[in-house]
């Protein structure tokens, strides 16, 4: 008896702290509806201030469910989960646990959260938008035939691009780690053909190889295992760092040795090995941390002691694994493990996808009128060169985009161009205006935006964007998208 009258004091008093407000109605005989109607007209429950009626009827509702659980905010900073259930001889009982701390905790990190992702996408638009015009002009240097460069501009203008594609990948490359630190990362996880991602990263990697004389040895795509559980793109990322990897630290003319395996766990495992000098025991234990180059920072080899870092997190957020062994002066095998998948993918024989900038040594002929809505101005100077060196190609601009709908609508362009972050009206928000008007309603509209991420390219894609390109721009691709828009048109 002593137990039970302690535990009732201790449930009481627990209680009334919880529901201060309404304590004294929960007594012995009262009504569930009373208990309910009271406390939301003394403002007990935050969740029912004005909208007391509807709460009250919300409540009587969840109470017909013989097993409830949800959560209650009874005050600014408190909130309680509440478990009720029927017994068996018809009567109730309810659990209440106070885990105010817990969502505190949650929604002050869910704001840092959010901070950061909107600092992310900050710095993403600040940093790509002057790169854009220092790649932008150095690879319009290179598409000039009137006026040929010099062998010693020439070399200048590569060791400009081959500098501004470095602080690139770094710029990439913190952002993306910064992205799966915070949790802001999608993955769609599906069969992905081992065979197709193999073959495209060798076509990416194997003229870096030729070029320091280092040959591939690779497995038969048809003796391999047909499909992992993987996001393909991210499957494909971690393959082309381990690779680019086992190029930059191999020695000259040395080998790389790729296996693909099935374990007896139903886990398929890639292996990439090389003959580069290896990695002494002392500095293994740097390996996967940030900014860790493991001595290289001193030598003429380009990284950022990220790579491997933002590697092994992809990997283990595809449920997979990842290691390495190495010899000193014998080289490196740098391993990932994926689970495999129990499907096939059936077809013609894997290919690998040709890159579409790779054939392009001239920007060609493009006959058309092209519309860019730009409020940079070296941007929209760096388009226009671009456009004066594609044949037929007439370039009209705007710079915000009131001017560039007005024009639209007056010019009726072949395609538009729209920068996303425009002053006053968005790109979002012109894309909207010139699909209401009947003269610009079929006019495709690419967007172009140092907005990067991979969540700013999905939203553009759904707001029905013919194309998003980013920025800085690979001035090839963005003359083969418009040339493909221009083709397409009727």
């Amino acid at each position: 008896m002593t137990r039970m009258i302690d535990w009732y004091y201790a449930t009481t008093n627990t209680v009334g702290r919880m529901y201060a407000n309404s304590y004294d109605l929960i007594v012995p005989g009262a009504k569930y509806e009373d208990i309910i109607r009271g406390t939301a007209a003394r403002d007990g429950m935050l969740e029912a201030v004005g909208r007391e009626e509807e709460w009250v009827q919300e409540t009587l509702e969840r109470r017909k469910n013989p097993r409830q659980l949800y959560e209650q905010r009874l005050g600014e900073e408190q909130w309680v989960r509440v478990f009720n259930s029927v017994l068996p001889n018809g009567m109730r009982v309810g659990l209440r646990t106070d885990i105010s701390e817990l969502k505190l905790a949650k929604e002050e990190a869910d704001r840092a959260n959010k901070a950061k992702s909107d600092f992310l996408s900050s710095m993403s638009h600040e940093l790509r938008t002057p790169m854009n015009a220092i790649l932008g002009f150095a690879q319009m240097l290179e598409y000039n035939p009137d006026q040929p460069l010099t062998d010693e501009q020439q070399d200048c203008l590569d060791h400009i691009l081959k500098g501004g594609r470095h602080l690139l990948d770094l710029i990439n490359e913190v952002l993306e780690l910064a992205r799966i630190e915070s949790g802001n990362i999608n993955l769609k996880i599906e069969d992905a053909s081992i065979a197709d991602t193999l073959l495209e990263c060798l076509s990416l990697i194997g003229p870096l190889a030729e070029e320091r004389g280092i040959k591939i040895e690779s497995p038969d795509p048809l003796k391999i295992p047909d499909t992992a559980r993987a996001d393909a793109t991210r499957f494909k990322q971690v393959f082309i760092n381990l690779l680019s990897n086992a190029v930059k630290y191999n020695r000259e003319n040395g080998k790389i040795r790729i296996e693909v395996s099935e374990t007896a766990k139903q886990i398929v495992r890639f292996s990439v090995t090389d003959t580069g000098e290896g990695i002494s025991e002392e500095l293994q234990e740097e390996l996967f941390q940030p900014f860790s180059r493991l001595g290289a920072e001193a030598s003429e080899i380009e990284g950022t002691g990220i790579g491997l870092v933002v590697t092994k997190e992809i990997v283990e957020l595809m449920a997979g694994d990842i290691g390495f062994e190495s010899t000193v002066g014998e080289g490196s095998t740098f391993w990932f493990e994926l689970p495999m998948s129990d499907g096939t993918i059936s077809g013609e024989q894997a290919q690998p996808k040709k890159d579409k900038a790779s054939d392009i040594h001239k920007l060609g002929q493009a006959v058309g009128t092209l519309l860019y809505v730009e409020d940079n101005p070296a941007n929209l100077e760096l388009m226009k060169l671009i456009v004066d060196r594609v044949d037929d190609l007439t370039l009209i601009s705007a710079s915000t985009a009131e001017t560039g709908i007005k024009l639209a609508r007056e010019k009726i362009p072949d395609i538009i161009i729209l920068d996303i972050n425009l002053p006053g009206m968005s790109g979002f928000d012109a894309l909207k205006k010139l699909s209401k008007f009947k003269e610009t309603s079929n006019i495709p509209i690419m967007a172009l935006s140092a907005a990067a991420t991979r969540n700013d390219i999905n939203k553009g894609m759904k707001a029905g964007f013919r194309d998003y390109l980013t920025k800085p721009i690979d001035i090839p691709v963005v003359v083969n998208a418009i040339k493909a828009v221009l083709e397409d048109a009727p």
